[in-house]
């Protein structure tokens, strides 16, 4: 992986995957401890690559729901799927 930090490689292949049709808008992602197992990295890291897809637009996240392909690429969607954009701090 070379001197790329691992959340960034991880970050980049699942981005590439969802680019690539992989993953489609509404698609639930595998759990954060399978992600660890495919990736062979650890939560933390899978957290990271997640957050960073989250502030790109292309996943939300659920509490207790798991992570999902943002159907609406390029927004940031709370729980509800509802456009959060104008509401960060």
């Amino acid at each position: 992986m070379g001197n790329m930090p691992l959340y960034k490689s991880v970050m980049q292949k699942l981005e590439s995957q969802i680019a690539n049709g992989d993953w489609k808008p509404g698609d639930r992602l595998p759990t954060e401890t399978e992600m660890e197992q495919i990736f062979a990295v650890s939560n933390i890291t899978i957290r990271h690559a997640l957050k960073e897809l989250v502030v790109k637009g292309l996943v939300r996240r659920v509490r207790g729901g798991g992570s999902y392909v943002n159907p609406f690429p390029g927004t940031v969607t709370g729980e509800d799927g509802r456009n959060v954009a104008g509401h960060i701090i």
